[in-house]
């Protein structure tokens, strides 16, 4: 990313292989579960807005079309974008679709014989591959955040709710981001009954959790462990962040 158009003279990004790079997205949780193929992963803007800057190549730092692509145009969202045949094992940063050791989500029904992780199909199978592998690797990252040998990393995540007609985020994904084994010690409103009344979520890898969300939190003694806050709408959201900033500063004595 020291090259042109990147306006980078030095190499901090330097791991991120030569080439042009892209971002795919979908919406998630989203009712069409469409994908936005693919968006700039760098540009000059200072926008947040993807339908600005969409596709690539591109020619100028304006120019949002794709030559000889289907994805050609300035509609962004597809079903199925047949420009890709298939998702590669692993990121460009190295964090994995479908890791051996520590999978969230299971993709080895998904996989072609050369360990892709599958694209074709019709919408929404293809976006279910993507989606799961896009899961596994997310919590591939915060794995390998909490496992590096020089510094590893406490990882914090807060859930915000009201803000989806599918449901609040997803609770296991959270407490394995921060590999927090404890459950809601926040809340005191939420739909639980019996010895976790009024909380939101069960501890990882208890086993009413895995009857709630049909999965096994799975968390690591040996890892740093990181604390995950559920705030179930936006007036809670302020304590949320004071519950983990006191954890930060408790670990930073």
């Amino acid at each position: 990313m020291t090259a042109s158009p990147f306006l980078s003279s030095s190499s901090y990004y330097s791991n991120i292989p030569a080439g042009m790079v892209a971002a795919v997205s979908s919406g998630d949780p989203g009712g069409s579960n469409n994908f936005w193929v693919p968006l700039k992963y760098w540009t000059t803007s200072t926008s947040n807005s993807f339908n600005s800057y969409q596709h690539i190549p591109v020619t100028g730092s304006t120019n949002p079309y794709a030559p000889g692509c289907a994805q050609d145009g300035l509609s962004s969202t597809v079903t199925n974008p047949t420009d890709i045949n298939w998702w590669p094992a692993k990121d460009v940063f190295g964090n994995q679709l479908n890791p051996s050791a520590y999978t969230y989500e299971s993709v080895s029904a998904d996989l072609d014989a050369q360990g892709h992780l599958k694209q074709a199909g019709s919408s929404p199978s293809n976006w279910t591959y993507y989606h799961k592998g896009v899961l596994n690797a997310t919590d591939n990252a915060a794995y390998n955040f909490r496992s590096n040998a020089t510094i590893p990393a406490t990882v914090f995540t807060i859930g915000l709710g009201g803000n989806s007609v599918n449901g609040p985020p997803d609770p296991v994904l959270l407490q394995r981001l921060a590999n927090d084994p404890n459950g809601d010690e926040f809340n005191t409103a939420g739909p639980l009954t019996g010895a976790y009344a009024g909380q939101y979520y069960y501890p990882c890898a208890n086993a009413l959790e895995k009857d709630a969300y049909g999965a096994t939190c799975t968390t690591w003694s040996t890892q740093p462990q990181g604390t995950f806050v559920y705030a179930p709408n936006t007036t809670y959201l302020a304590q949320a962040f004071l519950r983990i900033s006191s954890q930060v500063l408790r670990l930073s004595k």
